[in-house]
Order: C-alpha cells, then structure tokens, then sequence
C-alpha cells in the first residue's frame, strides 16, 4: 500500500520504484543475445583466432622444417653483406632464417631461395 499522495506524485507506483534506474525492452533483449552469444564468440576466437593471430603476425616462423649449418645457399636475389655459408640456419614454412653469428638474424622469404645445402643437421 502507498500513500494517495505518492500515488498522485509518480504516477501510480511507489517513490522507491520510481527511483529506480528505467530500462528499456531492448537492453534487455541485447543483454540476454551477448549473453548467449559470448560462449560461441570465445570459441570462434580460440579456434579461429589463435591460429589464424599467429599465422597473420609470426608467418608460422616457429614450424621448423629443417636445422643445420649451411654449406651452400642459392638466393635468386642476393642479400648483401651477409655470408650465409657455414651459418646455422633452419628452414620453415615460409621463410630460410639464417643466424649471422653477430647477434642477427636475417629472415629470407622463400620466394628469394632457389636452393640450401646443409653440411649436418641440427637437432
């Protein structure tokens, strides 16, 4: 029961429910769809998203196909003033990645290698 006055004053319903924050039909109806949908957005993000993240940013530069020390490389366009013979280097999906042996790296796209013959494999 509310008093006839507070009833007049906010329109049929007590001063403590009129205080209270309104909220529209379609805040609620929003709320409830992210609600169900976040589930699905978090896998579609760890399935698609990781591999895909890392593929986009790193080129798969962490999949090694081959490790040694190179006797001989073939570049169809040479990089210049870097000896890549005897070098460690290993060979992956996209990219021939030679260390330099001054602290560098030099990462050779694989379209620029024609060729890489290593002396012994790596581990």
């Amino acid at each position: 029961m509310i008093l006839s006055t507070t009833s007049a004053q906010y329109g049929g319903i007590c001063a403590k429910c009129h205080h209270q924050p309104k909220r529209s039909g379609f805040v609620d109806a929003f709320e409830v769809l992210i609600g169900l949908l976040f589930p699905l957005i978090m896998i579609g993000v760890f399935v698609f998203g990781i591999p895909l993240g890392h593929y986009l940013f790193f080129g798969g530069r962490d999949t090694d196909l081959h490790r040694g020390i190179t006797k001989t490389v073939t570049l169809v366009a040479d990089v210049p003033n870097v000896d890549l013979n005897g070098k460690p280097a290993r060979v992956t999906t996209r990219y021939l990645v030679v260390d330099t042996g001054d602290g560098e790296t030099v990462w050779i796209p694989d379209e620029n290698v024609a060729g890489v013959e290593f002396e012994s494999p790596g581990n």
